[in-house]
């Protein structure tokens, strides 16, 4: 019996941790407060809203794209902003990439295929 013994003292030891780091963090921890009172709700620092026509303008490459496995390259081309990723499920986030924005791109056939890309404020402009 001293292996489960051991793995015991083991996961004592990390629970103990735990808490410790826990306890630490609380006591290190900032309070940081943003007044978001000039901003409407689905509107972050850039001022767009969704709907809103966006011009990428740094080198953003997307590999999700079903008929550019090699990568895409969204600099310069022109989408539309469908959602500013705020909040799930009434929570707040804090999304790297909030500006959920649709690109139609043109294929052989003439139709256009829907490609679905999140940008950060500073990749895009306002068109």
């Amino acid at each position: 019996m001293p292996h489960i013994q051991s793995s015991c003292r083991a996961r004592k030891s990390l629970l103990r941790n735990q808490r410790r780091c826990k306890t630490a963090a609380a006591r290190n921890s900032y309070k940081v407060s943003c007044s978001a009172s000039n901003f409407e709700e689905g509107e972050l620092i850039s001022g767009v809203k969704a709907g809103d026509k966006l011009k990428v303008k740094e080198s953003r490459i997307v590999y999700h794209s079903p008929k550019h496995k090699e990568g895409l390259d969204l600099n310069g081309m022109e989408g539309e902003l469908m959602e500013v990723i705020e909040k799930f499920q009434g929570k707040q986030l804090s999304a790297n990439l909030p500006y959920k924005t649709l690109f139609m791109i043109p294929k052989d056939d003439g139709k256009d295929q829907k490609l679905i890309a999140h940008l950060a404020a500073g990749e895009f402009d306002k068109v």
